[in-house]
């Protein structure tokens, strides 16, 4: 519930760290609020060169949570 001051430290570490524990056919989940930049999270998955997708959508309060799926190319 707290990703830090900016509200991304904490997915911004795991989308730097968790490339290198994926297998070579593995594939990561991970749940993202809309309030922490869907771009941001898109850019940096790119620069990792990870094929992602967001399967899952959904609409609460004041955000959209979204499920993104991450593999190896």
């Amino acid at each position: 519930t707290d990703g830090g001051k900016q509200g991304r430290e904490v997915l911004d570490l795991f989308l730097e760290q968790f490339p290198e524990h994926l297998r070579e056919q593995g594939t990561c989940f991970f749940l993202q609020s809309s309030l922490n930049s869907e771009a941001e999270s898109s850019k940096k998955l790119c620069f990792f060169d990870l094929s992602f997708s967001v399967i899952a959508r959904r609409k609460l309060f004041f955000e959209e949570i979204m499920v993104f799926k991450c593999f190896n190319q």
